[in-house]
């Protein structure tokens, strides 16, 4: 029989898959206070990455099958014959990275050890003709005219429980490592977020600018069909500011966010908001008040923000948390006037700010 498929989270779908199973993944085995309880050999992606993420990446591990070998019976019964059965070896299918299989036809009592392999290839299946027939079933560890695995992991001694649910444990990686020198992140324009599409006419995109924390990632902008790739350090987290052009046109007509964090050994696409014509402008209360050279503890005063297209925000009981925000603002160099009264007296402010179609900006202030 072949190992059941567990998705995506084994401790809360395993039961629809093995009747009367609960599933604590923490442990080595773990039993249920319901009758009947199923007796298997679990593994997921948890138990041999060591903190690894599972994530849709190039050079990411995508999928992945194990191969669990029967090493040994149960020791025997004082006063019974030795069991002298054969050794049944299981196999799985290849499975997504999140997702996790059960081996459900163990020996109550046998020794196991696993053999787990996994690609990059997120399209990559065992041959489903050879599914059907268990004992025919292909090898997750050597696909018939298949790629090698990218990873093999091979997994300590592990025994199967009358009415229990084990982990395999102890995994350690016999392939390569990844080379964590290539990791990487990737931004592409999207102009389709827009309605729009690349090219060279009026209402097309030609290319685009990635900037993080206001520093540009390359010297020339990146034509619109091309992407962006950037060194990165793993785990690090990517804020990024995406402008695009128009042919011929030095001022961005799109702009939107883009937001990735780097994995060792692989490269990750940034995930960008749709783009927009239209920015933002976030005013910070602390900065506000710090503007009208007001004092925070001072009490309540009324407080007044007024852009220079008459839009304006009322904060009544202002403080110094929080922020307020205009949207939909139209790209451009803006002014933005602070009132404030402090008992009689009126507080005032003007402000700066120069926006960008899709990004949100924060001003700067003088007092009058």
């Amino acid at each position: 029989m072949p190992a059941l498929l567990l998705r995506p989270s084994i401790s809360a779908l395993a039961a629809l898959l093995i009747p009367g199973l609960l599933l604590g993944c923490g442990s080595d085995s773990s039993t249920a206070a319901e009758e009947p309880q199923a007796t298997a050999i679990v593994v997921t992606a948890a138990d041999f990455l060591n903190g690894a993420q599972c994530i849709a990446a190039q050079g990411a591990l995508r999928r992945w099958g194990a191969n669990l070998k029967h090493t040994a019976h149960p020791a025997p019964v004082p006063g019974a014959p030795p069991i002298d059965t054969p050794l049944v070896d299981l196999g799985s299918d290849l499975v997504d990275c999140v997702q996790g299989v059960a081996f459900g036809e163990v020996e109550v009592g046998g020794t196991y050890q696993a053999t787990i392999c996994g690609y990059n290839d997120p399209e990559l299946r065992t041959d489903p003709e050879l599914d059907a027939e268990p004992e025919l079933k292909e090898d997750v560890c050597a696909l018939d005219g298949g790629p090698a695995p990218d990873w093999i992991y091979t997994c300590g001694d592990v025994v199967a429980e009358y009415q229990a649910l084990r982990h395999v444990r102890n995994c350690k990686l016999e392939s390569a490592p990844p080379d964590t020198t290539k990791t990487e992140v990737t931004v592409a324009l999207d102009p389709a977020s827009a309605g729009l599409e690349c090219g060279e006419g009026a209402d097309q995109l030609e290319r685009f600018q990635v900037f993080r924390d206001g520093e540009p990632l390359s010297e020339e902008p990146v034509a619109c069909s091309d992407s962006l790739t950037t060194n990165a350090t793993a785990n690090d987290s990517f804020d990024l500011e995406l402008l695009a052009y128009r042919s011929g046109e030095e001022e961005p007509a799109f702009g939107t966010v883009c937001h990735a964090r780097a994995v060792a050994a692989a490269t990750v696409a940034a995930t960008c908001d749709p783009l927009r014509s239209e920015g933002g402008i976030e005013v910070s209360l602390a900065a506000a008040m710090a503007a009208l050279g007001a004092d925070c503890t001072a009490g309540s005063r009324d407080l007044l923000l007024t852009l220079d297209t008459g839009e304006m925000i009322d904060v009544p009981d202002a403080t110094c948390t929080g922020a307020v925000r205009f949207s939909g603002v139209t790209p451009g160099e803006r002014e933005l006037t602070l009132t404030a009264t402090r008992a009689s007296e009126s507080l005032s402010a003007t402000c700066s700010v120069a926006v960008q179609p899709g990004l949100v900006a924060a001003p700067a202030c003088d007092s009058e």
